[in-house]
């Protein structure tokens, strides 16, 4: 009797310590922050190329091989959404303007000639 009253008296105990729950709370999902990255095919790679971004001032980039862009290429920071870009030689010479989307969390790659 007193054996099977320390069993039910365990039992409970363990059952109200195991209900008693965590307040700890987490939170996820991606960064408010994107990434544009510059890659080139042939001609440009590891040439300085000047990047500007809407608004922003202009600034020199050296674009690295496609194959290798997303691990070592420099990494220009900006908000989700969309952005104009414009790309050109040290010369002035066009090579990209366009308009990009960038998710959120999200890296956006541009791939010059």
């Amino acid at each position: 009797m007193k054996r099977s009253l320390f069993f039910v008296f365990g039992l409970c105990l363990t059952l109200l310590l195991a209900s008693c729950g965590s307040s700890a709370s987490m939170s996820g999902g991606r960064g408010d922050s994107s990434e544009i990255i510059l890659s080139a095919k042939k001609e440009f790679v590891n040439k300085w190329v000047m990047l500007k971004i809407d608004d922003r001032a202009p600034m020199e980039i050296m674009p690295k091989r496609k194959d290798v862009a997303a691990l070592k290429a420099a990494r220009i920071v900006v908000t989700p959404g969309r952005h104009y870009v414009m790309v050109t030689s040290q010369e002035g010479q066009p090579l990209y303007e366009d308009q990009v989307f960038v998710s959120a969390g999200a890296s956006k790659i541009i791939v010059l000639p």
